[in-house]
């Protein structure tokens, strides 16, 4: 979850600051902008020498609509961050609560363990069927000894 929330804020960040505005240009061309006010015709207005008027127009035509895209940029990454947070918060409840109830789950196995007993082994590996086994494939060979050396003595 982490990881996925660092890749959402990093999509979001290069986006946002692909689109590059300096400040310290606009301010100096703010700085050589030169106005004069006056009235035409009865109505107040200001006027600009061309110089000054192509560096308004230049910011009001590019660096005006640059600075509003960022701005909407930074507004959907904000929403997508809030969203990333939200889920973040919602998973974290969630680990929470898988975490309380698997520790409920140990404290049940940890009061019952002393109750508990043991299987007993099964009845072909006790030490009992351990001695059966070895008498009667001890007498069996013995027998089947007995009977072959009897054998090979009478057919002589």
């Amino acid at each position: 979850m982490k990881f996925l929330l660092a890749l959402i804020i990093s999509i979001y960040s290069t986006q946002v600051f692909a689109q590059d505005l300096d400040r310290s240009k606009i301010n100096l061309s703010l700085r050589d902008i030169k106005s004069v006010p006056m009235k035409v015709d009865g109505k107040d207005g200001i006027w600009f020498d061309a110089k000054s008027a192509e560096i308004l127009l230049d910011l009001v035509q590019n660096r005006l609509k640059l600075a509003l895209d960022i701005i909407d940029a930074q507004g959907s990454q904000i929403g997508s961050l809030n969203q990333a947070i939200a889920a973040y918060k919602l998973s974290s409840a969630q680990y929470q609560e898988l975490a309380s109830l698997n520790r409920s789950m140990f404290d049940t196995v940890m009061e019952q363990l002393p109750n508990l007993t043991p299987p007993e082994p099964p009845w072909y590996s006790s030490s009992r069927a351990t001695f059966i086994y070895g008498v009667v494939v001890g007498g069996a060979v013995v027998f089947a000894a007995s009977y072959l050396a009897v054998q090979t003595l009478d057919n002589k």
